[in-house]
């Protein structure tokens, strides 16, 4: 089997308006859709991004249309958190009239906060300020998931191959005990690994998950100070130990797998 990666996650309106719809598709569109739309749907871009990209692009031709259509055989989908969408300030529209908008090609705006209407919460805990891009947003997984399987309707089903929390403040932890017990990175994995078997009895087929981290890694730009492992790694012994996470992620599988 192969497959490329995406990565996002669920995209929301931030309020009721068909403008903020706008926005939400168009982020699909731009996001997951720039290639799973030509691989699994139609061998060709959304409508919202075909008219980008046709300014710098020549088309697919029929052919390479019908090459591309159908050769990944999951959609595999790094996805961590959630966001919501709404259009920027000015419209849709005049974003797009002018191509020195900082949001332009896209056109949307994206927050972690529910709007002041519906109270201005964030979506869900955040993760370690070295990550802030990152929230637990767990109780849309399995919308997420059916909106995949509704929308390129994958033959091979849905891999979601990576998915993890950065506990806050960790790297400033000192004593193993306190580093070991890591209740929010705990309560991501329980509940994410909830929301995957929701959308299974729901009927949308999960083919398998992958979590992010086994062990604690060099983090793109953060290096060691942003940790994800399950696993906490003495640097200098090398020595590892399971942290709480590792049991709760463990367990969905023990009580669930069919063996």
């Amino acid at each position: 089997m192969i497959s490329f990666k995406n990565n996002g996650g669920h995209k929301i309106p931030l309020t009721n308006s068909s403008a903020d719809a706008q926005a939400v598709q168009r982020a699909w569109d731009f996001n997951e859709g720039w290639f799973a739309t030509p691989t699994f749907l139609t061998g060709d871009y959304a409508p919202s991004l075909k008219a980008y990209v046709s300014t710098f692009l020549t088309p697919f031709t029929a052919e390479q249309k019908q090459l591309i259509n159908g050769t990944a055989d999951v959609f595999a989908h790094d996805a961590y958190t959630s966001q919501f969408y709404y259009a920027p300030d000015g419209g849709i529209d005049a974003c797009l009239a002018n191509s020195s908008n900082p949001l332009y090609p896209v056109c949307v705006n994206t927050t972690y906060t529910y709007s002041t209407a519906d109270g201005g919460w964030n979506i869900g805990p955040a993760a370690d300020p070295g990550s802030p891009w990152l929230h637990k947003a767990t109780d849309w997984v399995p919308a997420f998931l059916r909106y995949i399987q509704d929308t390129w309707k994958p033959a091979g089903g849905i891999a979601v191959t990576e998915f993890g929390f950065a506990e806050p403040f960790e790297y400033s932890k000192t004593l193993l005990a306190d580093i070991r017990w890591d209740p929010i990175r705990s309560q991501y994995y329980h509940d994410y690994m909830q929301g995957i078997l929701i959308a299974l009895s729901e009927g949308v087929n999960v083919v398998g998950c992958l979590a992010w981290s086994i062990v604690d890694n060099l983090e793109w730009s953060s290096g060691y100070t942003v940790k994800f492992g399950m696993q906490y790694v003495n640097f200098t012994t090398q020595e590892r130990t399971y942290k709480a996470s590792f049991f709760y992620y463990v367990d969905a599988f023990n009580q669930y797998l069919q063996k």
